[in-house]
């Protein structure tokens, strides 16, 4: 005698173990991708300072040619307060707000005939320990702090 053949229907689908490997893999990616992602957006960042200061030094030098002196303030230079904000865009602001990523100033013991500016990481940008303090002087000298020092220019 035969035996009947029962046909079980075909399940699909993933299994449990498939699931959490597939899961576990995702995990790796993004704990590889995340920080990677996250050092790409601040190195982007340092540029807004970087060229602030450049903008800032080429006013400086208009100012002196009109004036015969350097402007010891930024307020002297056309902006709301001694000290600004750039955002992500390079946008200046007064007052710090979440989205300001430095601060910059004129440091203090600037004269008529020499200034150092200063740009300040703020909030999430001072996670950057490479490149972090930006710095440029009256005769165009440019310096950083952090790990990675003169590399950041």
């Amino acid at each position: 005698m035969r035996q009947a053949h029962v046909s079980r229907p075909r399940i699909s689908g993933f299994s449990l173990i498939e699931l959490m490997i597939a899961v576990a893999i995702i995990g790796i990616l993004a704990a590889i991708a995340l920080p990677a992602y996250q050092s790409y957006v601040l190195k982007g960042q340092r540029n807004i300072a970087k060229n602030f200061l450049a903008g800032l030094h080429a006013e400086q030098e208009a100012y002196f040619t009109d004036r015969k002196r350097y402007a010891t303030k930024l307020s002297l230079l056309g902006y709301g307060a001694d000290t600004v904000y750039l955002d992500d865009s390079g946008n200046t602001a007064t007052s710090s707000t979440t989205d300001a990523r430095y601060s910059v100033a004129i440091a203090s013991g600037a004269t008529n005939t020499a200034w150092t500016a200063v740009a300040t990481p703020v909030n999430g940008q001072t996670k950057d320990t490479d490149c972090a303090k930006f710095t440029i002087t009256h005769t165009g000298t440019r310096s950083a702090s952090g790990s990675k020092g003169a590399d950041c220019w």
